[in-house]
């Protein structure tokens, strides 16, 4: 194939995959790609579901003014017809207080107590009863005796007002006044809102948080301008947080492509070079791109800024062959460069490409993502320098005269080094204390929230509205689980106790558990039963309640209902249509196979003594989120360390299985290593704290390392091919910097730990693979070479 039809067939392919990328490209910032994947233990797998459920979709929206209740129905209106609202609740009707009594008192018997053999028989008490007919009597004399006339020759024993208690139990931090939601000290309105989409989808999310803004601006406007509206909401933290990564990715990509297309011109001195040099990267991230599409779809923002730091992984390979076939120019042109240099450019990528190979074998989606998509990039940016790039380049490119003085000074330097002796021995010593009293200071931060970083402000506003609406501590659930909807109900019967006896001995202040709304069918029909079996109950209400003033057969209605067999016990279902079916969605949760019935929690005070009270409950868990990955992740960082480890020494069995020669096969090898433990410990005594990307990047800096070494060791033997490949790695090392130096600025903690970690260790890199060099070829090997 002649070079003009391969050279259409590459740009051909080129444009049809930016097409295709193009096109089809979503990225996402879901703080779930970065959970444990779903063959993780039960505690995880529970994390991530509910990180995906509804209660991730939940927003609570706080009006506040003199004219707060008249703008949240504006507000009402408008949003209802938004298409991304799911549902909006705004209080409490007359309508809904009656669809609340339609199901409950129906079934009040059903409802009685969470320990029926118990608590029903002292009910049915001679003494119990004629307290309760003195406390009917009282009712009936208040203003409000109307509502306990209605309700008494049904239900004399008060059994639905018990009911309506328990509802009331589950959080006492807002009240409804004149239909309106309002906080406790009745200065705010509140909305209930619910999206239909993901909270961290922000193709939906950003519109309806604009909507939001822009229709209560408006109102305001005619309204008040004293009216305030304050959000609480995980979609708008993620929004913020992609809003924030997005402003990081385009000064990001902006300062490393002026760094690197300004050091391409100052060195080639030709635009042409520029392009040409970009042909590997450019392949490369595209490459990975569509195979990301194509295999994760939507990739994740960490995923797409990792992707584009591999143009400091992959214009090395470019850099590499310029540099050579232009100072060493072969007789058989651009194609005689590339089979030189093809055992080091095979040999330094297959070594990288290894080490994120490994990242697959991860349990979490985010960094398996990020591993693949690098050795993808790397294999396609490695197959364009060997066989497109050279399609391209002329026979014999003029040398700039600048490039040529640089690459001559590096090599005299280099013959400096050499004379210097055991003197050399200094740097890699200092990295060896560098390494040894900083890594022991790293401070480990293995929470992945701390992964990304909403506006503070935003944070702020969120806890705010959170303290007034619903103190239950965010992250922390007792979760109950089961095959069906009523064998969770049953397991949460059995936690419910617990909990309540964790309160009693102080463990906790309270919680709010669906057993307010529902209980299992085994315990309705056990209440219902026990109260059945109460000897004579009938007859004896109306013995003692006639002996305190009311009147004979009054309690008729009661006696036909203890005596009536078609009711049925409650099921989830039978909310529907009520204001309570909103609470039982957001408690009541289907997960993958199985069902959770969640109970939040406020201010867990000892968990390990609740831990110990449910310990018995094999289908009861306390999740508390936030500690829970926390140790995962500090479990796979240790696991991720080892396994560094164990590649690192296959890398090693590889340079010792190419070179068979000790000297050579250690100065390829040892710069990565000492760079690597330089690297961490400078982020040691700089107090710097660190996570699990930085251990991530750590792969990225072994083999960007070896690659230097490799690229040095194969250089001895000829005095222009070395300063050949040190120029290169001046420039490789530069490129990089411009690329990992800016992510180390960056605002968003994970591009940050990628920026911190690569800048340094290829810093190092640089600074180690000469001197480890120099040391394995003295002045004379080298004069004799």
């Amino acid at each position: 194939m002649t070079d003009a039809r391969a050279r259409a067939l590459w740009i051909a392919g080129s444009v049809g995959v930016f097409l295709f990328c193009s096109w089809r490209l979503d990225v996402t910032h879901d703080v779930t790609h970065f959970l444990p994947g779903s063959e993780d233990a039960t505690a995880a797998v529970l994390s991530r579901q509910l990180a995906e459920s509804s209660l991730s979709r939940r927003m609570v929206l706080l009006i506040e003014g003199a004219d707060a209740a008249a703008a949240a129905g504006e507000l009402t209106t408008v949003l209802a017809d938004h298409p991304e609202v799911a549902f909006l609740e705004t209080g409490l009707d007359s309508a809904d207080f009656e669809s609340i009594y339609s199901v409950y008192f129906p079934r009040r018997h059903f409802l009685i107590s969470d320990r029926p053999d118990a608590e029903i028989p002292r009910l049915a008490d001679p003494v119990a009863l004629g307290r309760r007919a003195d406390a009917l009597r009282a009712e009936l004399a208040r203003p409000t005796g109307g509502v306990a006339g209605r309700l008494a020759p049904a239900d004399p024993l008060g059994l639905f007002n018990g009911i309506l208690e328990r509802l009331r139990a589950g959080d006492r931090s807002l009240q409804v006044v004149d239909g309106h939601f309002r906080t406790r000290d009745g200065n705010a309105v509140v909305l209930f809102l619910e999206t239909r989409h993901s909270a961290f989808a922000s193709e939906h999310q950003r519109p309806l948080l604009e909507a939001i803004d822009g229709h209560f601006e408006s109102i305001r406007g005619r309204r008040d301008d004293a009216l305030s509206l304050s959000l609480m909401g995980l979609n708008r933290i993620a929004v913020s947080t992609e809003l924030a990564m997005r402003r990081d990715l385009s000064f990001i990509s902006t300062a490393a492509v002026l760094g690197v297309c300004g050091l391409f011109l100052l060195f080639f001195r030709s635009a042409r070079s520029l392009a040409l040099g970009a042909i590997p990267p450019a392949v490369g991230i595209l490459g990975a791109t569509a195979f990301g599409i194509a295999a994760f779809h939507p990739l994740h923002g960490v995923t797409v800024a990792f992707g584009v730091s591999l143009v400091g992984v992959a214009i090395d390979y470019s850099i590499h062959l310029l540099n050579h076939h232009v100072l060493l120019p072969s007789p058989n042109g651009a194609r005689g460069t590339v089979a030189r240099l093809r055992p080091s450019l095979l040999l330094g990528a297959g070594t990288t490409l290894v080490s994120f190979a490994a990242l697959s074998l991860t349990r979490f989606p985010g960094v398996r993502e990020m591993g693949l998509y690098a050795a993808v990039g790397i294999a396609c940016a490695l197959g364009a320098t060997l066989y497109a790039l050279p399609r391209f380049l002329r026979p014999h490119e003029p040398a700039p005269r600048a490039q040529d003085a640089v690459a001559r000074a590096l090599g005299r330097g280099f013959e400096r080094l050499q004379g210097a002796g055991a003197r050399l021995l200094a740097l890699p010593l200092a990295a060896l204390v560098v390494a040894a009293t900083g890594i022991p200071l790293l401070e480990w931060r293995d929470d992945p929230s701390q992964l990304t970083t909403p506006q503070p402000e935003i944070l702020a506003e969120d806890a705010a509205v959170r303290a007034r609406v619903s103190s239950f501590d965010p992250g922390r659930f007792v979760v109950a689980l089961g095959p069906t909807p009523d064998a969770a109900l049953a397991a949460n019967d059995r936690a419910f106790l617990r909990l309540e006896r964790a309160r009693e001995a102080g463990a906790l202040e309270s919680f709010r558990s669906l057993h307010s709304l529902l209980w299992s069918r085994e315990l309705q029909e056990r209440n219902r039963r026990v109260l059945r079996d109460q000897p004579g109950l009938g007859p004896k209400v109306e013995a003692v309640f006639s002996a305190r003033g009311f009147r004979a057969g009054a309690f008729a209605e009661f006696r036909a209902a203890l005596a009536e067999t078609e009711s049925q016990p409650l099921v989830p279902e039978d909310l529907d249509g009520t204001p309570l079916a909103r609470l039982r969605d957001a408690l009541l949760v289907p997960l993958e196979g199985q069902w959770a019935a969640v109970t939040t929690l406020r201010n867990l005070r000892d968990p390990s003594a609740l831990e110990t009270l449910i310990a018995d409950l094999p289908d009861v868990h306390l999740l508390d989120q936030q500690a829970l990955l926390a140790g995962i992740y500090a479990r796979y960082r240790t696991t991720t360390l080892r396994l560094i480890g164990v590649g690192s020494a296959l890398v090693l069995l590889l340079l010792a299985a190419r070179y068979r020669n000790a000297r050579r096969t250690l100065a390829a090898f040892l710069p990565s290593l000492f760079a690597a433990g330089a690297t961490f410990g400078v982020l040691g005594w700089l107090g710097l704290p660190v996570n699990l990307l930085h251990v991530v990047s750590l792969i990225l800096v072994l083999g960007m390392g070896v690659d230097y070494g490799v690229f040095a060791v194969d250089s001895v033997g000829e005095r222009r091919h070395l300063e050949a490949t040190l120029l290169s790695l001046l420039l490789s090392c530069t490129t990089t910097l411009f690329v990992f130096g800016v992510l180390a600025f960056s605002e968003h903690p994970a591009l940050s730990a990628i920026g911190q970690t690569t800048g340094l260790g290829i810093l190092f890199s640089l600074a180690f693979a000469p001197v480890a060099l120099a040391l394995a070829n003295p002045a004379t090997e080298h004069r004799r070479a």
